[in-house]
């Protein structure tokens, strides 16, 4: 197996909703900012998704067709395309069969911007669903909007995150830019581990198979390896035992950098209790041998970037059974 990861953009929305790019102008701007691929995930509406397939086929750009479920309750990003459900259909009581519904048929629907208030102020920007089991979503965002490590909201959803791991949830990691319009900032991507050509249908398998990490430049290798010599990769699941962990950070030039200026630091390792052991890198790079115990094992790295201290990234966790 032969896993690169590319950055997405996974949450952006054109004239045809409430933001202010055409769908070719939005691939346009994905190609300039050195991605490889995004999804359009207009409110309540798949209008764009022609012109911006078409748009991204001439760029060479990976393209996921999608929609962002605007309700009172909450917002779902649902990737893979059109399966045919009314938004306003879609209800607590009715969310995880309709999520159901959409992974069955090989789409992904996740939880976006879970601690987010709506602007203007208004009911329904946050997750106020009332799910206890997310077995029928595919994935969460942990991050979103600008500068995200900073972002209070941010920091709840990564605790949120981390607590439905803990309780068995299988989640990809995400980031939601929530792309409206031309912006200057820091920002981060969704960087999907593919498996094979750089097509739309290995994207979607990178989430279903949580091969996710998010983050603001900085690359991630990152495997575990058993005393047999079995390979694990961020997302995978495995049994309790002993391993090796192998991970190298690089920091970004060029490309999806921004012009922005990136020291790595430190590599985390969180487990299920929420703690993070920090270790520093040598030349980017750490190993270590560790004896895994039910739960999971989630990768973070800090540094700085242009000089202030942030958190660089967040991987989908290794999940241990």
């Amino acid at each position: 197996m032969s896993i690169e990861f590319y950055p997405f953009e996974l949450h952006t929305h054109s004239l045809h909703s409430d933001g202010s790019f055409t769908p070719e102008e939005l691939a346009r701007n994905a190609l300039e900012e050195g991605l490889a691929g995004f999804a359009l995930t207009d409110h309540n509406t798949f209008a764009g998704t022609s012109y911006a397939r078409q748009a991204a086929e001439k760029l060479g750009l990976v393209f996921l067709p999608g929609i962002e479920w605007t309700t009172f309750y909450g917002h779902i990003t649902v990737l893979g395309g059109d399966f045919g459900v009314d938004w306003r259909e879609v209800n607590p009581e009715t969310v995880c069969t309709n999520a159901a519904n959409i992974k069955e048929k090989g789409g992904c629907a996740g939880i976006a911007h879970p601690f987010r208030i709506g602007y203007p102020i208004c009911t329904g920007g946050s997750d106020g669903w009332g799910i206890d089991n997310y077995k029928d979503f595919t994935h969460y965002e942990v991050w979103s909007y600008r500068d995200p490590s900073e972002e209070h909201t941010n920091r709840l959803a990564e605790e949120r995150y981390r607590f439905l791991a803990a309780n068995g949830n299988r989640l990809a990691c995400v980031y939601g830019r929530d792309w409206h319009a031309k912006e200057d900032g820091l920002f981060a991507a969704t960087y999907l581990g593919i498996d094979g050509a750089l097509i739309t249908e290995n994207a979607l398998e990178a989430i279903r198979k949580g091969r996710s990490y998010v983050s603001t430049g900085v690359r991630l290798e990152a495997n575990l390896t058993d005393d047999k010599g079995n390979r694990f990769f961020i997302g995978d699941q495995m049994p309790v035992g002993e391993y090796t962990l192998d991970t190298k950070l690089t920091a970004p030039h060029g490309g999806f950098s921004n012009g922005n200026t990136f020291s790595i630091k430190t590599i985390s390792l969180v487990g299920a209790d929420g703690k993070a052991e920090k270790h520093e890198t040598v030349d980017g790079k750490f190993t270590c041998r560790l004896k895994l115990k039910r739960g999971f094992l989630q990768l973070t790295a800090e540094g700085d970037v242009n000089g202030n201290e942030r958190k660089l990234l967040i991987a989908t966790p290794f999940f241990i059974k």
